[in-house]
C-alpha cells in the first residue's frame, strides 16, 4: 500500500531526527563529561578558543562538536573580528538543562553493537544482564525516556526533539542488523510472522521487534509480528540509517577523540582492519543509498556511449569502487541501452575498480565475478595519487587511465588531506564547514586550496572522456537549525567531521572545481533534493583548457 506523500515526509522526518539524536546525544555527553557544557551555561558568549584553553583536547574535533550543536539550533554565533563567537539559543539553554537524558543511551553503545553482531549471527552471547538492561532503556522510551512534561512554547520543541533523539539509539542499530539479516524478506512473504520460527532465541526477537512496535511499525497478534504500513515503508529506506550506525564504534569513543588520543581512528584489529567503523555495514548501506541517484548517472553514461565509437571511452575507471554495485549497474545499462553494447564483442568495454580499502576491493571482485561481467579489473588506488594510479594500471594491465570514462561516487570528500602546495590567499571561497586532521583543526581556506589542487592533479586523465562525481555536500548551520526533519546534515557532519572527511558546500565545491580547471555541464547537473538543502550531488566535469603533462 502506498502512504499518502505527507504521511512518507513525516516518516523520513522521524527517521532524520533519530540519526541526529546519535550524532547530538554522543556529542553532548562527550562535552558534558568534561564540564564543557556547563562552561557554555555559565557564559554569555564563548570561543572555540577558550573552551581549548580552559579543557585542552583535539580543537578541529571540538570544532565539530560545536558545529553539530549549532546545526540542532542550539548554539548561535556571530563573527567578531573574523573569529567565530558562540552563544546558546534559547533552545539550547533548555536542551544543555536536559543533557543527562542522553548519558543512558549513549553508555549502552558497546552492548549495543553486541546486540546487532548477535542479530547478524556472528559468535556472540547475550548475558541476562545485557537483556535485561536493554528491556530497560525499551521501557524507558515507552515512558517517553522520564522527561518532564511542560506546557511551553520551546520546552515542548526541545522536549519532541530529545525524545525523538533518545529513541533513535534503539531505532537505529535494530532496524539497520534486522535489514542486514534480511528479516524482512520473511514478512514479505507472509503477512503475520512467528517469531519462533526466526532462529536463535526467539524471545530476543521478540524485545527487538518491541522497539519498533513503539513507534508503530511492527504490531503483534497472539504470537505473530507483522509490519504496518508505516513500517514497511521505513524498513524500505532501513539503509538511510546505517552509514551512520556504521560508526557506532567512534561515538563509543567520542569522549577520546575529543580530549585524548586523536590517533583512534588509525586503530586496526588484529586482522587489520578498521576499528572505527563498522566497513561492511558501511558499505552495504552505501550502496543501497547510491541507487537513489543511478538513474541521473545512467542518463549521462546512455549519452556517452551512444557516441561514435571513435569517440566514445574504452571503458570506466570508478575510484572508490565500494562494493562494485555501481560498476556492476553501469555495464547493465551499457550493455542494454547504448550502441556499444551492441558491439561489446569488438569492442569490449573494460571496467577498472579501484579502491584504498581491502574489504572493498574484496567484495568488488566477488560483485563482478558474480555477474559474469567480463574485463574487469580491481587494484589497489589512492584518489590522492592519480598519476601512482595511472602508472599501475598501464605496468599491471596496459591501460591508459586517460582513455577512460572516470568516475567517482562519494569519495572526494573522503580523501586524505594534504598541506597546500600553494598559499591559500590565492581564492576568494568561503566555506562554513568544520575541518579536522587528526584533531588539528584545518583553516578553510587552506582545505580549499587543498581541494582545488586535489581536482587539478586530475585534470590530464579527465581530458578526453570528463570526470563524473557523485559527491555529499554540507549546508552552513543556521540553514539545517531551520531544516530540521528535513536533511541528514546532522549525522552526515558528525561522521565526516569526526573522521577527518571534507566536504563542501556545493556552490563552494563547483567553484573550487573551476579555479582547477574543470567546468560542468549544466544539462547533467542535478542535486539532491533539487532545493538550497541539496546535501547529494552530480557533475560531469570537463577541462576548461588541454593541459601539457608527461605521463603514460
Amino acid at each position: 500500500m502506498q502512504l499518502p506523500k505527507d504521511e512518507r515526509k513525516y516518516l523520513m522526518a522521524k527517521v532524520f531526527c533519530h540519526l541526529d539524536g546519535i550524532a547530538t546525544g554522543c556529542t553532548i555527553k562527550a562535552l558534558m563529561e568534561q564540564k564543557v557544557t556547563n562552561f557554555i551555561e555559565d557564559s554569555q558568549q564563548f570561543t572555540l578558543k577558550e573552551i581549548w584553553h580552559k579543557f585542552g583536547g583535539n580543537p578541529g574535533y571540538l570544532n565539530v562538536g560545536l558545529r553539530i550543536l549549532e546545526n540542532q539550533g542550539w548554539l548561535e554565533t556571530k563573527l567578531d573580528f573574523g573569529e567565530k563567537v558562540y552563544q546558546l539559543s534559547s533552545t539550547g539553554k533548555i536542551a544543555l538543562k536536559l543533557a543527562y537524558y542522553y548519558q543512558a543511551p549513549v553508555e549502552f553503545i558497546p552492548v549495543m553493537m553486541r546486540i546487532q553482531d548477535w542479530i547478524l549471527g556472528k559468535n556472540v552471547t547475550l548475558s541476562d544482564e545485557e537483556i535485561a538492561n536493554f528491556k530497560n532503556l525499551i521501557e524507558k522510551s515507552q515512558r517517553k525516556w522520564d522527561l518532564p512534561k511542560l506546557e511551553e512554547g520551546d520546552y515542548n520543541q526541545v522536549y519532541n526533539q530529545l525524545i525523538c533523539h533518545l529513541d533513535g539509539f534503539l531505532v537505529a542499530p535494530i532496524i539497520v542488523s534486522l535489514s542486514m539479516k534480511n528479516i524482512w524478506d520473511d514478512f514479505k512473504q507472509k503477512t503475520q510472522h512467528p517469531s519462533s520460527q526466526l532462529g536463535n532465541n526467539f524471545k530476543y526477537w521478540d524485545t527487538f521487534f518491541e522497539v519498533l512496535a513503539l513507534q508503530n511499525w511492527m504490531t503483534k497478534e497472539s504470537e505473530s509480528w507483522q509490519l504496518t504500513p508505516q513500517g514497511c515503508f521505513v524498513v524500505s529506506k532501513a539503509y538511510a540509517y546505517g552509514v551512520t550506525v556504521s560508526y557506532l564504534p567512534m561515538f563509543a569513543q567520542l569522549k577520546e577523540l575529543l580530549f585524548g588520543k586523536a590517533d583512534i581512528l588509525s586503530q586496526k584489529n588484529l586482522d587489520g582492519h578498521e576499528m572505527h567503523v563498522d566497513r561492511m555495514m558501511n558499505i552495504w548501506a552505501s550502496s543501497r543509498s547510491h541507487k537513489t541517484y543511478s538513474e541521473q548517472v545512467k542518463k549521462i553514461i546512455v549519452e556517452i556511449f551512444n557516441k561514435p565509437l571513435a569517440e566514445q571511452p574504452l571503458g570506466i575507471a570508478e575510484m572508490g569502487c565500494g562494493d562494485g554495485t555501481l560498476l556492476k549497474d553501469i555495464y547493465e545499462v551499457i550493455k542494454q541501452k547504448t550502441a556499444r553494447g551492441k558491439v561489446l564483442a569488438e569492442h569490449p568495454l573494460i571496467l577498472v575498480g579501484a579502491d584504498y580499502n581491502q574489504v572493498s576491493l574484496e567484495t568488488t571482485s566477488q560483485t563482478l565475478a558474480d555477474a559474469a561481467i567480463p574485463n574487469h579489473r580491481v587494484l589497489f588506488g589512492n584518489i590522492n595519487e592519480p598519476d601512482e594510479f595511472a602508472k599501475q594500471l598501464w605496468q599491471k594491465h596496459e591501460i591508459r587511465l586517460q582513455d577512460l570514462l572516470s568516475i567517482r561516487a562519494f569519495i572526494d570528500h573522503n580523501r586524505h588531506y594534504q598541506e597546500p602546495q600553494s598559499p591559500s590567499n590565492q581564492h576568494q571561497i568561503n566555506s562554513t564547514g568544520a575541518f579536522a586532521c587528526k584533531g588539528k583543526m584545518i583553516p578553510n581556506e587552506q582545505l580549499i586550496q587543498n581541494l582545488i589542487e586535489h581536482l587539478r592533479n586530475w585534470r590530464y586523465y579527465v581530458e578526453k572522456f570528463g570526470l563524473l562525481i557523485l559527491e555529499l555536500n554540507i549546508i552552513p548551520p543556521k540553514l539545517v537549525a531551520k531544516s530540521l526533519g528535513k536533511t541528514l546534515a546532522t549525522p552526515y557532519d558528525a561522521t565526516q567531521g569526526y573522521t577527518d572527511q571534507y566536504p563542501v558546500e556545493l556552490p563552494v565545491f563547483m567553484a573550487a572545481a573551476k579555479e582547477a580547471g574543470l567546468v560542468a555541464d549544466p544539462s547533467f547537473q542535478t542535486r539532491y533534493p533539487p532545493s538550497e538543502l541539496a546535501t547529494v550531488s552530480i557533475n560531469y566535469f570537463k577541462p576548461v583548457t588541454t593541459s601539457k603533462k608527461n605521463n603514460i
